[in-house]
């Protein structure tokens, strides 16, 4: 019994002894990223099982013994962290994310997460902190020289503007080459559709640009038909997967409020010389746009208006037309979950006012999501999004338009007072005209306004059902439909219509998408696990335009169909289709190290002939982890793996192509001319497409093999990923060129192939890493070799669609898509320019090959430091080659606006031979050394009569995006109900390094983000944008 007892009282003190031994340690473990708190961080005693998780607060509170230690932190996507205890009782942690384990998981197709060591393609992810810190109006625009192998082209600086995103080259010489957008598994509408001409139209944006940032999670970028085959010929040019922001299961509710401010201003503006004003032959003339007058040295003359005026620069008249635009942007996000589910809801108010004077774009973005897991198996998620834009003023581009404000703006003369052309109205209301000719551009801009609403929603709700631990079965629906109302006012006293009208247009379009999947999953042995992913889809799109020309106003205040005289309307069903696929997705693991994926789907299209409706494509892509098959465990190669694709994808047509067309008509376009419109005389107009239809359309059709390697060296310090893709689109769906006498001008057909080859790297290097101090260097590059390589018989040639006038783009045989046709000089063989013997001036000829407008390279350069809460990042962009075409820049020439004019005394002979003789040819015959002069007027003037001398390689080297932002520390907000203070400075396209385009920004476009691109004709100056961030946590 003693002995017992003496027993019971050395375990009692020995335990006692333990306890005393034992003291407490706790503390908070927050992101190095925002200083959010982070739950279910894993914290424990090296060495030991004692352990424990952060609360929702992201604390821990931990028994460790009385002397030494150390505490592991461990999250995935974090860097792990040893911490030594020493004496502390309270230890506070920042983890900071982990390059490698980030890029461990992938969204793919229908939005599945993937582990991207098991991915036989490339895919490349954007987080979406990356378009938050540095903003820009439309998304798309936030990739540019981010991704390998995207090329990302805007329109101009107009608030709203449309954006074209290319993934590896042009693929088919009409139809769509930009890429499917899916939100959260649903494909979305990115359609940009013009109600009038560009030429007399404004640039009507595309709808990628209403998806809001501050939504965004993260945007994969799916390149090659491997990685798309799923979703079928939507996505026959990629697929940008965007994943939006989630609540997080067992976290408490959450507040984020994010506010921006942004200024924004012309990132270029011509240089002007300002030493000449208007006028020709060296005088004086009030009524002139070009500069040819005498120097301007304050003298006296009487001005279009008829007042006497000093003949004195005023070098700064263009740039304070265009103010500086101003954006704020407001977001205020709710998010949180239990065990069991999750939600998120947000607002964000973006309100812009563009650097064009009474320009404004107004958007409103209200979401809500929510997951839901049943005690029955079953499982729940819903998202909904409202997007309201509204527009009121957005300014109308091109020429053929007395309205189209920068072709007016851009070519005031040098002595024309911007003050001048404020004062648009005359003392009884009336518009006082530009120069007593033209209409005024404040009076366009603010009598003649263009005002747009859009509602749209994108929803969605999937259902599903788990009966066994390796059988998922679900359905998910969604929609993406919205109304658009746009209408364009022409004041009474305007030049094109004095009596006063407008136009309204309303659509409507409609994009519904179901996916009903059953997946399998069983781990045949303990080394091999094989997955099965069987799938059904149905998607159908509906457009549909009303749209009404209203003439003759009766009260000259109210624009509305009742207060016309006439009125012209028309309704059209400009698309509708049904999409109808079958498919499947095995994959199969063996050792977490060797990977096979094929895949299959067949879809039925409605646009295509019954008989070709139905077409198959499969795809193969393999993948092996070499470090982890042979066990190389090195310190210089930490990582390598090894992939391989193959993939066939079909690409249908338009909707309405198997027939004649005919349309009713509103409008008689004149080039250059005074517009008119039907009923003309009281007789409508119906206008032919002139195209005869196919007889036995087929499928477009692209195959594609992809070899590639990722590589990481000095402990994931050095990551190299490396693709080398050929791709061949067959079957191309044209329209070929007829002779007239056939009566019609084109025929739809299968003809012709393209090819597709390239290579695309990405390389990370983290040159410092010491302690809280990093800095990353991240490079992108891709080159892209795109050709036409077979035509039907006797041709050699297909006009691309889009083009107006001179020049056009042509995909010629054996050449890269995009050559650009027009005017040039005229040559003898030995290469000289032919004079005219009677002027002294140039000799042109029509229909030549003058430009291509594909790029060499596309390259991308990151340098990123961070130092505790800090950070700041710069990124430059890089576009190598492609031709551009600038009528602007011609027209500033022509009219001596600009710096290379100011040499203008003496008379100048022109380099070239004259033409005396040619044969019946044309070709000349003799010729002798020019000795004609001319003048410099007609020297400039000459060289705006060919296209030629429009074309310049449209290199640039961009310093595209600024960024810095510092979190507070967590020891500033512990007695505060913030969890989380970021403060950030934002800046994009902040300068041009290097170009040799003179006067403009070469990465603009014309003709929008169709596939007319590499033509710029008057557009408004891009912008250069710059503010301030702050976000609050609670």
């Amino acid at each position: 019994m003693k002995r017992i007892l003496l027993l019971s009282f050395m375990f009692t003190f020995a335990v006692a002894f333990c306890a005393m031994a034992q003291r407490t340690v706790s503390g908070t473990v927050r992101s190095a990223d925002d200083n959010s708190a982070i739950p279910g961080v894993n914290v424990v005693l090296k060495g030991s099982t004692t352990g424990t998780t952060t609360d929702l607060d992201g604390n821990y509170r931990l028994s460790v013994p009385e002397e030494g230690g150390v505490l592991v932190f461990s999250f995935i996507g974090l860097t792990q962290q040893e911490v030594e205890i020493g004496a502390r009782s309270v230890i506070d942690v920042s983890m900071q994310s982990d390059v490698q384990q980030l890029t461990e998981v992938v969204v793919t197709a229908f939005g599945v997460e993937r582990e991207q060591k098991s991915l036989g393609y490339s895919v490349s992810s954007v987080d979406g902190e990356e378009f938050v810190k540095a903003r820009e109006t439309n998304i798309a625009n936030s990739l540019a020289g981010k991704v390998a192998g995207v090329q990302v082209t805007g329109s101009s600086g107009s608030v709203g503007s449309s954006s074209r995103v290319v993934i590896r080259g042009n693929s088919s010489i009409n139809g769509n080459n930009q890429p499917l957008y899916v939100v959260d598994g649903i494909p979305i509408s990115n359609s940009n559709i013009a109600s009038v001409d560009r030429f007399t139209g404004v640039d009507y944006g595309n709808r990628i640009q209403d998806i809001n940032p501050d939504d965004v999670e993260s945007m994969s970028v799916l390149k090659g038909p491997a990685a798309t085959a799923l979703y079928g010929q939507r996505a026959a040019n990629g697929a940008i997967i965007i994943t939006t922001k989630k609540g997080k299961k067992n976290s408490k509710t959450s507040v984020t409020i994010n506010s921006s401010v942004r200024f924004d201003d012309p990132l270029r503006l011509p240089d002007y010389q300002n030493k000449y004003g208007q006028g020709s032959a060296g005088k004086i003339d009030s009524s002139a746009t070009a500069n040819w007058g005498p120097e301007m040295l304050g003298q006296s003359f009487v001005n279009a208006n008829g007042n006497i005026d000093r003949y004195s620069p005023h070098p700064d008249n263009v740039e304070n037309f265009y103010g500086t635009g101003k954006t704020i942007i407001n977001s205020v996000a709710l998010a949180g979950g239990d065990e069991k589910g999750t939600f998120r809801m947000s607002v964000t108010k973006f309100d812009q006012e563009g650097f064009v004077p009474n320009t404004n774009y107004d958007r409103l973005n209200a979401s809500f999501n929510a997951t839901r897991q049943f005690d029955n198996k079953f499982y729940s998620s819903f998202g909904a999004n409202y997007i309201r834009t509204r527009n009121e003023g957005r300014p109308i581009t091109g020429f053929n338009d007395d309205g189209a404000v920068a072709s007016v703006v851009g070519f005031l003369p040098r002595n024309y007072s911007q003050d001048s052309l404020a004062n648009y109205l005359n003392a009884d209301g009336s518009p006082r005209l530009f120069l007593g000719l033209n209409q005024n551009p404040y009076w366009s801009l603010n009598e003649n306004v263009y005002t747009g609403e859009i509602d749209r929603f994108i929803t969605f709700a999937q259902v599903g059902f788990k009966p066994y631990d390796w059988m998922d079965i679900s359905w998910k629906v969604g929609a993406d439909v919205y109304s658009e109302r746009r209408q364009q006012n022409t004041a009474p006293g305007s030049v094109a219509d004095p009596l006063g009208e407008f136009w309204a247009n309303d659509l409507f379009e409609s994009n519904l998408n179901s996916d009903f999947f059953i997946t399998l999953n069983h781990q045949f042995t303990p080394d091999l696990n094989v997955n099965l992913l069987l799938g059904h889809n149905v998607y159908e799109q509906y457009i549909e335009s009303n749209f009404n020309r209203a003439q003759e106003l009766t009260d000259p205040t109210l624009f509305i169909a009742d207060n016309a005289l006439i009125n012209s309307p028309e309704n059209a069903i400009l698309s509708r289709i049904r999409l109808i696929g079958a498919f499947f997705d095995l994959g199969a693991s063996y050792k977490d190290y060797l990977f096979l994926n094929v895949t299959g789907r067949n879809d039925w299209n409605s646009t295509l002939p019954e008989n070709s409706q139905s077409f198959f494509y499969p795809s193969v892509s393999t993948s092996a982890i070499v470090t982890d098959m042979f066990n190389l465990n090195s310190e210089v190669l930490n990582y390598a793996k090894v992939r391989a694709s193959y993939a066939e994808v079909g690409n249908g047509t338009d909707p309405f192509q198997l027939d004649f067309l005919y349309f009713p008509q509103t409008s008689i376009f004149q080039l250059f001319g005074v517009d008119n419109a039907y009923p003309w005389n009281g007789i409508p107009g119906f206008g032919g497409s002139g195209n005869i239809p196919p007889l036995a359309l087929k499928p477009e059709r692209t195959s594609s093999w992809e070899i590639g390697t990722e590589l990481q060296f000095f402990n994931s310090r050095f990551l190299l990923d490396a693709t080398y893709y050929s791709s061949e689109t067959t079957d191309q769906i044209v329209r070929i060129d007829l002779p007239g006498s056939t009566g019609f001008l084109t025929q739809t057909l299968n003809a012709g192939t393209v090819t597709n080859k390239g290579i695309e790297v990405l390389a990370e290097v983290t040159p410092v890493k010491a302690g809280d101090f990093k800095w990353v260097v991240r490079g992108t590059f891709a080159k892209n070799v795109n050709k036409l390589v077979d035509l039907p018989d006797n041709f050699n040639f297909i006009d691309i669609n889009g083009t107006r006038t001179d020049p056009g783009l042509r995909a010629i045989l054996n050449r890269s898509l995009g050559t650009l046709i027009g005017s040039d000089w005229r040559r003898d063989d030995d290469g000289n320019i032919l004079i005219n013997p009677n002027t002294g001036l140039r000799l042109d000829i029509d229909d030549q090959e003058i430009g291509n407008i594909t790029p060499d390279f596309i390259a991308g350069l990151g340098n990123e430091v961070s130092w505790k809460g800090l950070s700041a990042s710069v990124l430059i962009d890089w576009k190598q080659g492609g031709d551009i075409h600038s009528q602007t820049i011609q027209d500033l020439r022509a009219g001596g606006h600009v710096k290379e004019t100011l040499d203008r005394d003496g008379a100048y002979i022109d380099k070239g031979v004259i033409l005396l003789e040619e044969d019946a040819e044309g070709n000349p015959t003799s010729t002798k050394p020019n000795d004609i002069p001319i003048t410099y007027q007609q020297l400039w003037g000459q060289e705006n009569d060919v296209d030629s001398e429009g074309v310049f390689d449209g290199t640039y080297v961009k310093l595209r995006e600024i960024k810095v932002s510092y979190s507070l520390p967590s020891s500033l907000l512990d007695k505060t109900p913030l969890g989380a203070v970021q403060f950030g400075f934002e800046a994009r396209n902040l300068a041009i390094l290097y170009t040799k385009v003179p006067h403009i920004d070469p990465e603009v476009s014309f003709y929008g983000p169709g596939n007319a691109q590499g033509i710029e004709a008057y557009n408004l100056p891009t912008t250069r944008s710059y503010g301030f961030n702050v976000r609050l946590t609670f």
